[in-house]
Order: structure tokens, then C-alpha cells, then sequence
């Protein structure tokens, strides 16, 4: 897994997909805020998930991806039956985009700060 740098949210909403292989190609909305560049055969959809700050949390919502987003263990994603979307407590988390075992994973730290200047 290559480490990404940290990063604070500071807007409301913070999508993450991957980059289009073809520099041509055009999202239907805005690209999300974290392109994520992958080889094929790609474990990360154009419009994987998004991290929306609320005044009384986080909540991570996947945006009906092809493999789902996994928080904490729980897989997300309506196209396996299961929540499309979890809310997150104060603390460390675990967030992986695609297959369990992908590489493609991040640390979401939600601090008692960010959670009050909503």
C-alpha cells in the first residue's frame, strides 16, 4: 500500500474515486476531491465514497461503488445488501475502498475538534 499524506477535511463533504486511465474522460458531476490513481483490474469505482462532516459527526456513505467501502470490518455498499453508509464515533477507523485485502486503505482520525466546529 503506498501511504497518502494526512489530510484535514475542512469542506462539509469530501469525495474519494479513482482516476480515469483516459485523461479524456468526463465525470457526470465535480471529480471527486481524492483521485486515486489504480492499474486495472480496479478495486476503486470513479465515484467510490465520500466523507461528509455533520455538527454531530462523521458519516462515511458509499456511493453504490462496485466492491463496496468497508468500515471498521462492516462492509458498506447497497449492491451487497448491506448499509450504505455508517456513522463514526470519536477515535481512529479503519477505512478500506474495494476488496478487504486491497490495497487501497486510509486511517480516519474524528477528533472532539472537528466534531464541534461544524
Amino acid at each position: 500500500q503506498s501511504l497518502l499524506a494526512a489530510r484535514t477535511i475542512d469542506h462539509r463533504v469530501y469525495s474519494m474515486g479513482r482516476r480515469s486511465a483516459s485523461r479524456a474522460y468526463c465525470y457526470d458531476m465535480e471529480p471527486p476531491d481524492c483521485l486515486i490513481a489504480q492499474p486495472y483490474p480496479y478495486t476503486v469505482s470513479r465515484r467510490h465514497c465520500e466523507i461528509e462532516r455533520l455538527p454531530d459527526g462523521v458519516i462515511i456513505r458509499d456511493l453504490n461503488s462496485r466492491l463496496g467501502t468497508i468500515v471498521n470490518g462492516e462492509r458498506l455498499g447497497v449492491r451487497h445488501g448491506q448499509y450504505s453508509q455508517v456513522s463514526l464515533g470519536e477515535g481512529a477507523h479503519s477505512l478500506v475502498l474495494g476488496k478487504s485485502d486491497g490495497p487501497v486503505g486510509f486511517r480516519v482520525i474524528v477528533s472532539k475538534s472537528i466534531r464541534q466546529s461544524t
